[in-house]
């Protein structure tokens, strides 16, 4: 019988996909949604742009089955663009007036001053909504990933919250116009954490926020972290930041600003826990998450999502259930003792191929299978030669149960064309045709659904990893 000082449950708790739809085999969506139901997890977020379409069937069926209720999560610029044919003009500008992509991809933001933008913006919103399967229970519009803001001569003045808040104003219009009455939602991500800059209008309606702490260290409890991650706080977040010597300390002010704002909606969080820059390397973060969840249930959030999916989930298994019973308000950070490699990491201690380099002493703490793969990121990003790329290439999909195998392969070659390091000109057009694409996701929603994106896109990473050559 659950102690009657502990707290209670988060009213959603659930896995944010993100991406990685397309990514997953039918077995593994399946056993994924299964094992949500008997972490008692009762909510997912699935992201309409990548893999809805080829797996809706199997994910009504499955969440139905275990209780979970959908969320589904659309990039606005992408889908409303697509949906209305619009053209570049609607999209966002570099300083020199130019769109940076010519087709609606992850990335696209609008021009917050074209009025071709506003216009297809709501006509694509509407036909969006006007499709929508009734067994969805909350619908999400997020805006373009990353930072490529709109900075022609028009807009290249206004803050990012100013140019974003008409377009999720315009989202809310569409859902009244098309009568939609399931709870509406969307996202606090970068740029756009600071309240302050969010009208009352732009919130109005919306039954939830989704704040991501985005760009937190990801060993450190939000407040705790003394100043080691210092990035760029500007480069993550809005307002004066001056006050902020790390972004997790900016979190969690602004978190509880967005809690004492009179009349907000619900809000909830997002953690990228599972890191897809470390490339499903489990971080031994089991405890700053658990301290984390103490100060979201003490400030009132709605609910956690944590960013996870089949490919890799086997390195986290045990973290999650630790997770799933605090979320179920059965246990709480004071119960937990870390593991002797969580013990060992402080955040001086690089850990991971983005850190540095891990010492010996923490590689000989992890499970063999673990250690190695992470000595072959690690030597791969320390020499980027085409042998240090196979290796690693080679030994993520000879463990494909263990890790994301297809993302270490295009996260790879795509940082080695990036810096200029690898060349790899004697792959076939199909292959190169892949790494066109700023995204892995972009390139394989666009697979006929006759296409079996898992296999047809592994051969041809693989490839190209077999072919790559020194510049």
């Amino acid at each position: 019988m659950r102690d009657k000082f502990l707290p209670e449950a988060f009213k959603w708790r659930g896995f944010n996909m993100c991406e990685s739809l397309l990514r997953h085999t039918p077995e593994q969506l399946t056993t994924f949604f299964r094992r949500m139901g008997s972490l008692g997890f009762n909510a997912v977020i699935i992201h309409y742009d990548y893999g809805f379409k080829r797996y809706q069937e199997l994910i009504h069926r499955e969440c139905e089955a275990n209780n979970i209720a959908v969320t589904l999560m659309v990039f606005g610029p992408r889908t409303f663009f697509t949906l209305a044919n619009s053209d570049a003009s609607a999209f966002a500008k570099n300083a020199d007036g130019a769109a940076y992509f010519d087709e609606p991809v992850c990335e696209t933001w609008p021009c917050f001053t074209a009025v071709e933008a506003e216009r297809d913006f709501r006509r694509g919103a509407e036909m969006f909504m006007r499709q929508l399967p009734s067994w969805i229970s909350r619908i999400h519009m997020r805006a373009g990933d990353g930072r490529l803001f709109c900075r022609c001569p028009k807009c290249r003045n206004l803050l990012v919250q100013e140019g974003w808040n008409k377009f999720v104003q315009i989202f809310r219009e569409a859902a009244q116009a098309c009568g939609e009455t399931r709870p509406i939602e969307s996202d606090v991500y970068l740029y756009r954490h600071d309240e302050a800059h969010w009208s009352d209008e732009a919130m109005a309606g919306y039954g939830a926020f989704m704040y991501d702490t985005f760009g937190r260290h990801p060993r450190v409890a939000l407040g705790d972290d003394p100043g080691r991650h210092t990035a760029d706080i500007s480069g993550y977040c809005s307002g004066d930041v001056s006050a902020y010597n790390n972004i997790g300390s900016y979190h969690k002010d602004m978190l509880a600003k967005w809690m004492k704002r009179a009349g907000h909606p619900e809000i909830y969080i997002h953690e990228n826990t599972m890191m897809q820059g470390q490339l499903g390397v489990f971080t031994h973060n089991t405890a700053m998450m658990l301290k984390d969840l103490d100060f979201y249930r003490s400030i009132g959030l709605s609910g956690v999502f944590y960013e996870a999916y089949e490919p890799g989930y086997a390195n986290f298994a045990a973290h999650y259930e630790v997770m799933a019973a605090a979320l179920k308000g059965e246990t709480t950070y004071v119960d937990y003792t870390p593991d002797a490699v969580a013990q060992a990491l402080d955040i001086n201690v690089p850990f991971g191929y983005l850190d540095g380099v891990t010492p010996p002493e923490i590689l000989r703490m992890l499970p063999e299978v673990t250690a190695k793969y992470m000595f072959l990121l690690e030597n791969f990003w320390q020499n980027f030669t085409p042998e240090t790329l196979l290796a690693a290439v080679e030994y993520a999909y000879e463990h494909k149960e263990r890790f994301d195998h297809l993302y270490v392969a295009y996260f790879f070659i795509r940082a080695a064309i990036r810096f200029g390091r690898l060349r790899f000109d004697r792959a076939s057009d199909d292959a190169r045709y892949v790494m066109t694409h700023a995204k892995l996701w972009d390139y394989m929603e666009k697979l006929p659904l006759d296409v079996d994106p898992v296999a047809y896109t592994e051969k041809l990473l693989f490839e190209l990893s077999c072919k790559a050559e020194k510049i």
